[in-house]
């Protein structure tokens, strides 16, 4: 029996939006053995026939609505059941959404009055917060889960028609450019070395007469830390690989790109805590005796440091969206689920 490529999508979709509806622990199985259901029940209805999108949806359209399809295969009391779980999603999307804002506008407050140690309290208060709020909704939801009994029976109601346009589309799949990988691999391993070999050549040298005055550019501060960056810096390297290895993000390439942004927060706020003048020696401008070149250096110290604090929140909350987004179409894939 042969299919054509339209019929496959139509099919990969079908079972993505009931994979969709299942818990993790036995989707696999259960997508395996409603495939075969349906892929049985076309061999007897049509033979060896070619199978086209006609002859397709109208085997779904026997088989039932996927939401319908994937209750039957729920079994057991849940915190939250399939029935308000999207409902779930939302109120969590609109909660998290409006955390993120007033996170971003206090470390900017925070930034502008000069109260660094005010960026790392709002940070984690935001995480406690999180946990909060996952927490009372999670409760919530549990109570109205246990206090509307009659929720299966309205929610049979709600599945008289549905058609193939109702079905979850495929997300696509962005390659990565082979250049980006490499390029990023290159630049990391020049930085690498140089502060890990050349630091110590990293100087500036004024001349005053006849005399040739020599100023470090870091202090012992920054040398403590370097190890630190280093490992950072290596976790970029073997993301690029990861990259070069798969050619497209994958969830498990999401997830390490958002520790690597989880870790960036981190070594920022080391930074922002201790300030300018525990890492850099501001001796050379202090030398030249202008003034608001030290105010320039520390006000831009702080500002791009702020700035890559905010832009690293946005990529990890873009990254938990991705990762929620993106079904079990990568899974299902590759293990030949679907």
């Amino acid at each position: 029996m042969s299919m054509s490529d339209e019929a496959k999508k139509v099919l990969e979709r079908y079972l993505l939006s009931i994979a969709g509806r299942l818990p993790l622990r036995n989707r696999q199985d259960i997508i395996r053995e409603i495939k075969g259901t349906l892929l049985d029940m076309l061999d007897e209805r049509f033979n060896d026939k070619e199978i086209d999108q006609d002859k397709l949806e109208s085997v779904l359209k026997e088989f039932g609505n996927p939401a319908k399809v994937s209750r039957a295969y729920l079994q057991g009391d849940y915190i939250i059941g399939p029935e308000l779980l999207p409902y779930f999603r939302l109120a969590a999307a609109i909660a998290y959404t409006a955390m993120a804002i007033v996170m971003v506008v206090s470390i900017g407050l925070s930034a502008a009055a000069g109260n660094f140690a005010g960026v790392a309290e709002t940070l984690f208060g935001i995480i406690q917060g999180s946990l909060s709020v996952f927490a009372i909704l999670v409760l919530v939801f549990f109570v109205l889960q246990k206090t509307l009994p009659d929720l299966h029976e309205k929610l049979d109601s709600d599945f008289p028609v549905w058609n193939i346009g109702d079905l979850v589309e495929i997300p696509e799949q962005k390659r990565v450019k082979l250049s980006e990988p490499i390029a990023s691999i290159i630049a990391t391993a020049i930085l690498i070395s140089l502060v890990t070999i050349f630091i110590d050549r990293l100087q500036i040298r004024l001349s005053a007469g006849t005399a040739c005055v020599v100023y470090q550019i870091f202090k012992e501060g920054f040398y403590h830390i370097i190890p630190l960056l280093v490992f950072r810096w290596s976790l970029d390297i073997l993301l690029g690989v990861l990259l070069i290895i798969h050619r497209v993000r994958t969830r498990k390439v999401l997830v390490f790109e958002m520790l690597l942004a989880g870790l960036d927060i981190g070594i920022i706020l080391i930074f922002l805590l201790n300030g300018l003048d525990h890492f850099f020696s501001l001796e050379v401008l202090r030398a030249l005796d202008i003034p608001v070149l030290v105010s320039m250096m520390d006000w831009l110290f702080y500002g791009v440091l702020i700035l890559v604090l905010v832009l690293s929140i946005i990529d990890i909350v873009r990254k938990i969206i991705q990762i929620v987004r993106k079904p079990l179409y990568e899974d299902l894939l590759r293990t030949g689920d679907i």
